[in-house]
């Protein structure tokens, strides 16, 4: 109506410093389907195992940047997650999970502040990318979910559950 229209700066919408993202999201070195790191998910088939003193994850297996990836359908990507989730608030909940926290050199203030759940110990934080929306909206509601976890591992009630924390930039 006021004569004004759309710049060629439309597309798509990112930020003024990612406007090339459109190539990422159309290109073909985009990563298409779910992929788990090759040393992680050896870890995790074998059940966790983890340092009897500390109850760390073996270094070999934590090879984050280095390691290569294994392709896998999303269901069972969704799997090990929730397989991880699990795992960890298992291994760091309780008076067992004290002890590997401080074995692992952690403060003992933070240690007590978990108060017992392992859920505690988990930490959320979105990529770049997505940090608006995801430090909204996903990453505390799902750190808040995590009380169901908590519920089921530790069998406290449900008003005694705790949850996860978030990071924020």
């Amino acid at each position: 109506m006021d004569g004004n229209t759309a710049s060629p700066r439309w597309n798509p919408r990112c930020c003024q410093k990612g406007v090339v993202l459109a190539r990422r999201f159309y290109g073909d070195r985009r990563v298409n389907g779910a992929f788990i790191r090759k040393g992680w998910k050896e870890w995790v088939d074998k059940g966790f195992p983890r340092d009897p003193k500390t109850g760390a994850a073996p270094k070999e297996n934590m090879s984050r940047g280095w390691d290569g990836w294994v392709k896998v359908p999303h269901e069972t990507a969704y799997k090990y997650h929730a397989k991880a989730l699990e795992n960890i608030a298992r291994a760091y909940s309780g008076d067992e999970g004290k002890r590997r926290l401080l074995a692992q050199g952690y403060d003992p203030d933070m240690v007590n502040a978990i108060g017992g759940a392992g859920t505690r110990v988990m930490k959320h934080r979105g990529g770049m990318a997505k940090q608006g929306e995801l430090r909204i909206f996903g990453a505390p509601r799902f750190g808040n979910s995590l009380a169901l976890l908590d519920h089921h591992v530790r069998g406290v009630p449900p008003e005694e559950a705790k949850g996860s924390g978030t990071w924020d930039s």
